[in-house]
């Protein structure tokens, strides 16, 4: 969902481009990524259509947070892998783990000044395709 990938990967990425001073305050970098999201979306909604659905999965970021074991025996079983009982024990370690964690990485549209109507112009077809809601304090 663009609203919580936008941003995101934007605050992951300033400290690595501060490390090679860049400047990460300007709109330049900002824009650079934004660029860079429209093109992955985009090349995303026109390329695997056309590829044969034993050669990719989607999968959101709430599916794999929701219940990543059950996603990941979707994605072995969808290209033809046999889950083993090491890893299937594995799996339910992780799941376990998954339910456990909050993450402490804190960003927002606002942090980087892009207005929410931004994306959703930007992005429409995300939304729509995927059918992606905005967060119920983003309208769409």
């Amino acid at each position: 969902n663009p609203f919580f990938a936008v941003p995101s990967l934007l605050s992951s990425m300033m400290s690595g481009a501060q490390i090679f001073d860049n400047d990460t305050q300007g709109d330049v970098f900002r824009d650079q990524l934004l660029d860079m999201l429209r093109y992955f979306y985009k090349h995303l909604t026109i390329t695997l259509p056309d590829w044969p659905q034993n050669q990719h999965v989607f999968v959101t970021m709430d599916e794999l947070q929701d219940n990543i074991q059950e996603v990941v025996k979707k994605i072995y079983s969808r290209f033809g892998y046999t889950v083993t009982p090491s890893f299937e024990k594995r799996l339910q370690m992780e799941y376990r783990q998954a339910r456990k964690y909050t993450s402490t990485h804190k960003y927002s549209l606002e942090q980087f000044e892009i207005p929410p109507e931004t994306l959703v112009k930007d992005f429409a077809y995300v939304f729509d395709q995927f059918e992606f809601a905005a967060p119920t304090n983003q309208p769409l």
